[in-house]
């Protein structure tokens, strides 16, 4: 089972589609219901969704942190998107920093660096964003993966744990985001 935790994304009957369509058994659960940690050990997998919140303004931020401290160590593979790329980096030591305007269109996603996430993917996608903030720095033990001319960091990976962020919003992205999305799917089944 994977736990898809809403963190209020405008785009999460998207995400249930693309799960859907990929034939994944999935529970959507809000960001104010903390998974614990019985439920994470039964879990194959966690997708932290987009969301509007600004981490600079710390609004919500009492509802998510639970979830982030039992996934803070987890093994099973995690997948954070927009918001939750950025809850991901901010827990590892990031900075998040506001962007000069709002990002809300198609861009190019440059991959920087093989990685199974985007194996099937060329070396550059378009994807949709849509965001006011991205993480800073690059956090300690992470890789950089993937970058944009609007977003340095639109993609990293944990060197130790499958555990990913991506700024950009696969389950809005066409067909590259859905090979993503299926491919954090099998990095759930290993």
């Amino acid at each position: 089972m994977l736990f898809v935790v809403n963190n209020r994304s405008h785009f999460i009957e998207d995400l249930s589609v693309r799960l859907a369509e990929l034939g994944t058994d999935f529970i959507v659960r809000p960001a104010s219901r903390p998974i614990d940690p019985e439920e994470l050990d039964r879990a194959k997998g966690v997708v932290l969704s987009g969301g509007p919140l600004l981490l600079d303004r710390k609004l919500y931020l009492e509802e998510i942190v639970l979830d982030l401290g039992v996934l803070a160590e987890a093994r099973v593979p995690i997948l954070g998107i927009c918001l939750g790329h950025q809850l991901v980096a901010e827990t590892h030591g990031s900075g998040i920093v506001r962007c000069p305007e709002l990002i809300n269109r198609e861009v190019s996603i440059r991959v920087l660096r093989e990685d199974p996430l985007f194996s099937g993917l060329p070396k550059s996608f378009t994807a949709w964003e849509a965001h006011f903030e991205s993480i800073g720095d690059l956090p300690a033990r992470f890789d950089h993966l993937a970058t944009s001319d609007s977003c340095r960091y639109e993609a990293i990976r944990h060197r130790q744990r499958p555990l990913y962020g991506v700024q950009f919003h696969p389950e809005v992205s066409g067909a590259p985001g859905k090979q993503i999305l299926k491919n954090f799917l099998s990095l759930c089944e290993q």
